[in-house]
């Protein structure tokens, strides 16, 4: 059997450096004419080209008129970039110091792994916190005013992901941020408490009704529920009659004529709101005002109903829609053909939710997702 060794990737590149170059035309053949077009107009920038290896594109962008530095941690790549031909008067300056001076550049990165099709960047932290603490800006001299910071948005009835756990943490960041600046902040939570995803589960949950008294953690509540929206979920896209009961459901959560819906509705919704309440504290988060779509559809189907009085909204097809193509934008539907509100009219209504009840405003913004609300 052959003696295998294992090189670091630096001894292995400057191994391999003579055999790479023959191969110029087989890299070529995939890399060529598809990168520089990215990049536009390379005249006159500051280009540094990371694992540069012998140069291919490094000289190429030289060509183009830029001022490119190579860095490769192979010194014999970056010999075999230094003795190519250098196209016209352009200059190259190459580097092989990863290790060391380069790298001082890169504390804040702890370290990088790959995990499937991802690369993840690790930060470090007592770096980053060492830096920020040095800094001499933390008391901006601002006036002081109230901040509505608006984050999280789980659904009932649904898993919380990743994108949740994203907008917590900027959220409270910018949360802290802001007090820490002096200002009064208000931490709000809008959550999707009615609609069809709630319905699709709810249908689900009749056939999996021996189970519910079986659920008995926060947790374990929480992983049924997001098994039987699954299910309820692929019965929508794949099954006609079952599409056609679960809009059903979904009509009778908004009228709450069904007495047996209301009662199942209201035990999963609690079992939803406990969990988010777990996953807060474990992020280290809280609120000071949630906003449930519940509380804000009556009024955003009235504004609509109102709009097509004025013009702003027509009925088509059964449905109510904005003509967003009149506007060179995409046509919207608010009202379905059953009257019930799409999303945009249970977001709109914050002064119909009492907003007013938290603060006087006089003034706010606000933008999708994350929103940021200055109430002055």
């Amino acid at each position: 059997m052959p003696k295998v060794t294992i090189l670091n990737s630096q001894d292995g590149y400057n191994l391999v450096a003579d055999y790479y170059t023959k191969k110029e035309k087989y890299w070529d053949s995939f890399e060529k004419g598809r990168v520089l077009p990215l990049l536009g107009d390379a005249k006159g920038k500051k280009i540094l080209d990371v694992g540069a290896g012998n140069g291919r594109l490094t000289l190429r962008l030289a060509k183009a008129g830029a001022l490119v530095t190579a860095l490769d941690l192979s010194e014999e790549m970056l010999k075999k970039l230094q003795v190519y031909p250098r196209p016209g008067s352009t200059e190259v300056t190459t580097r092989s110091e990863l290790g060391s001076k380069a790298s001082y550049k890169l504390q804040v990165i702890d370290h990088v792994q790959a995990f499937g099709p991802y690369v993840n960047f690790f930060l470090n932290s007592k770096y980053l916190a060492e830096t920020v603490l040095k800094s001499n800006n933390l008391k901006p001299k601002t006036s002081k005013t109230k901040i509505m910071v608006e984050f999280a948005h789980p659904n009932t009835h649904k898993p919380v992901h990743i994108g949740h756990l994203r907008t917590m943490m900027t959220g409270e960041s910018m949360a802290r941020i802001f007090a820490n600046a002096g200002h009064k902040v208000v931490r709000a939570n809008y959550q999707g408490d009615v609609g069809l995803h709630i319905a699709k589960c709810l249908w689900a949950l009749a056939s999996q009704k021996s189970k519910v008294k079986s659920q008995k953690t926060i947790g374990e509540r929480a992983k049924f529920l997001g098994e039987v929206y699954a299910i309820g979920g692929q019965a929508y896209e794949k099954d006609e009659q079952a599409k056609k009961e679960i809009a059903e459901i979904n009509r009778k959560i908004y009228s709450g004529e069904d007495k047996e819906i209301n009662k199942i509705y209201k035990i999963t919704r609690k079992w939803s709101l406990e969990y988010f309440d777990y996953i807060y504290k474990r992020v280290g988060t809280h609120f000071d005002r949630f906003y449930f779509e519940s509380e804000c559809f009556v009024l955003g189907k009235k504004i609509v109903l109102d709009g097509i009085k004025t013009g702003i909204f027509k009925e088509s097809q059964g449905a109510v829609i904005f003509e967003g193509s009149k506007y060179g934008l995409h046509d919207r539907v608010f009202l379905n053909s059953q009257g019930l509100p799409t999303l945009k009219p249970k977001i709109w209504p914050w002064r119909g939710c009492n907003l007013k009840n938290i603060i006087q405003s006089k003034f706010y913004m606000w933008w999708p997702k994350n929103r940021l609300i200055i109430l002055k």
